[in-house]
């Protein structure tokens, strides 16, 4: 106790302010969750959630009745570990919502790291003020699970930057971290296997430390839910079955770059009628491949528009059951998105005044390359939602810098004037 009043007092009224503030925030998003995340809208939720009370009732990893690895293990299972303890399905929301604002405190950390000013803390609440981010914290879907395990890893990231070894602890916790975000959200695989290179390559010293235990933490879990996969199905299944859908959905004679689930695929479903869910996803990857080869000028026209669309402020709903949005919500998604990419090329344009770290680097890069990566599936706003959450990071830096560039100016015009008033 007396070593936390300690900490409290070396706050300043205006730090002890902001997180009061942050703390606010953070509830009242939570009890938005549960205000608007309850009755579930979407069937990916329902499913989400049923696989989640299959575990608890001690039914194994079911989907409809059936053994499934359709949907990757991650998400449900944290689900399941909430709804063992006792949590209702109705105060499901606070889970998503909880994550979004770890990621928010892990933003805010990582711009004040780098900025080196506390102002740099306005990446909190810009994270959970966000539109894209609000939603997600409405929704049981595992972008916010995915969006906490990023914004962690670049946390970790800035500390291990400028070489300084990372103990044993947290080359595990970049392991997980890594698992989580392939285990929740399949084509996040290429950034948490981007973010793992990148700090090895920065652990001069202790490379063979955190490639042994990083290495390890972030492949056991992939390994055991393989192996899991491979004895229910007597093949493996390395993280689901959907793949060969999703691939589908993104590469067919109806598809455009921003048609979403908005697809005709059922002849190719039909096909499927019958088939173990292994034999369904290959049998539905190679239907994607096979229109890709047979049309080849087409699917690149497609590709590019897919590529085009992940840069797109927003996406128009495409089933029934999203409904319609308003005028008013669509200009502030857009907005926000406006407004966060004009604040990070303020960032970089002032790169003078603070020099661009190479964490900064790695989450726009991050940001830009998971665009044509996503587009060999398909693109939707909402699956940027991760990459937008830390690129408020850099965002916050921009918006320092201009506050910090105004206030010098205010003070070198004030210091000009008080000799003249003097004399």
């Amino acid at each position: 106790m007396t070593s936390r009043r300690s900490a409290l007092s070396r706050l300043s009224p205006s730090q002890r302010v902001a997180g009061i503030g942050f703390l606010v925030l953070a509830l009242v998003l939570v009890a938005y969750a549960i205000r608007v995340g309850t009755p579930l809208r979407y069937g990916d939720e329902k499913e989400y959630v049923g696989i989640a009370q299959g575990i608890v009732d001690g039914q194994g990893y079911r989907l409809y009745g059936a053994e499934s690895a359709y949907r990757p293990p991650a998400w449900p299972l944290l689900l399941a570990a909430f709804l063992a303890v006792g949590l209702p399905t109705w105060l499901l929301p606070v889970v998503p919502a909880i994550l979004l604002v770890i990621a928010a405190a892990a933003a805010g950390v990582a711009a004040v790291r780098i900025s080196g000013r506390p102002l740099g803390a306005l990446a909190a609440p810009a994270v959970l003020l966000y539109p894209i981010d609000a939603y997600t914290a409405t929704t049981l879907y595992p972008q916010a699970l995915a969006t906490a395990g990023l914004a962690l890893l670049v946390l970790l990231a800035t500390r291990a930057q400028d070489g300084a070894p990372l103990s044993v602890l947290a080359c595990a916790a970049v392991g997980l971290l890594m698992a989580v975000e392939v285990l929740s959200v399949p084509t996040m695989a290429l950034t948490a296997l981007v973010v793992g290179a990148w700090i090895l390559v920065r652990q001069k010293g202790n490379r063979v430390r955190f490639a042994a235990i990083g290495g390890a933490a972030a492949a056991l879990p992939v390994l055991a839910w393989t192996a899991f996969n491979t004895v229910r199905f007597g093949t493996p299944v390395l993280i689901s079955t959907s793949g060969g859908q999703n691939l589908l959905i993104g590469n067919n004679p109806s598809a455009t770059g921003d048609s979403g689930v908005d697809v005709d695929i059922d002849r190719y479903l039909e096909a499927a009628v019958g088939m173990s869910e292994p034999d369904r996803d290959a049998y539905l990857r190679q239907s994607a491949i096979d229109w890709i080869l047979s049309d080849p000028v087409a699917a690149l026209r497609l590709y590019v528009a897919k590529t085009v669309n992940y840069f797109s402020p927003y996406n128009a709903p495409t089933t029934a059951v999203e409904g319609t949005d308003s005028t008013a919500r669509i200009a502030l998604v857009v907005l926000a998105f406006v407004v966060l990419i004009a604040a990070t090329s303020v960032r970089f344009g002032l790169h003078r005044r603070l020099s661009v770290q190479p964490v900064e680097w790695l989450v726009v890069g991050l940001f830009v390359a998971n665009g044509p990566f996503m587009a060999l599936f398909f693109t939707r706003t909402r699956f940027r939602q991760p990459l937008d959450a830390i690129l408020l990071i850099e965002a916050a830096i921009g918006v320092v810098l201009v506050v910090v560039w105004l206030l010098d100016r205010y003070r070198s015009r004030r210091a000009r004037r008080e000799p003249e008033e003097a004399a």
